[in-house]
């Protein structure tokens, strides 16, 4: 095997391990997820990225190299930091939401760098830059809902910074008359 298949081929398995990366990703946001729309977005989102990766894979056995079977360590880091941050937010998807949004946009980054690769055929680039439109609905779809949590939660705070105490409440905090403070 010459060496630009074999690179080609490390290049693609590289965008593979991403994409692997994001269904998995997806997945566990599906499973973990408490709104059922949310549910049903990652499910989706989940399959679209293991529909892609099937094709990364077909373009690594095009430059006869085995295709990457798993995603990276640094994915099942994430996954498992997303475990951690779903425990502590136990009420709310907003984290879960942050995450994938942040993992979309840095697997975007990823296809863009192959899209502009110049040594990568045209077809293996044809491959990554098909994906892109997908990556930036989704980054947009995800970061359109963390804007709906992140103004529930400011929404809340500027209603609990105008408490107003009640008269009664400004009589009982009033210092007695004749009382020396």
């Amino acid at each position: 095997m010459d060496e630009t298949q074999q690179r080609n081929g490390e290049v693609l398995n590289w965008l593979l391990q991403g994409a692997n990366d994001s269904a998995q990703g997806f997945r566990q946001g599906a499973e973990l997820a408490r709104n059922p729309k949310l549910k049903a977005l990652f499910s989706e989102r989940a399959q679209q990225r293991e529909q892609l990766a099937d094709q990364i894979a077909d373009e690594v056995r095009s430059f006869e190299q085995p295709p990457a079977e798993r995603g990276t360590v640094v994915g099942e880091a994430h996954r498992a930091f997303i475990y951690l941050r779903d425990a502590i937010s136990q009420d709310s998807d907003k984290g879960l939401v942050e995450e994938l949004l942040r993992r979309e946009r840095a697997l975007s980054d990823k296809f863009r760098s192959a899209v502009d690769d110049t040594q990568l055929p045209p077809h293996a680039r044809s491959v990554a830059t098909a994906a892109l439109p997908g990556f930036a609905e989704t980054a947009d779809e995800l970061g359109k809902i963390d804007q709906e949590y992140s103004s529930d939660v400011a929404e809340g705070a500027a209603k609990a910074g105008r408490f107003k105490l009640s008269d009664d409440d400004s009589k009982f905090l009033a210092v007695p008359a004749g009382s020396v403070v």
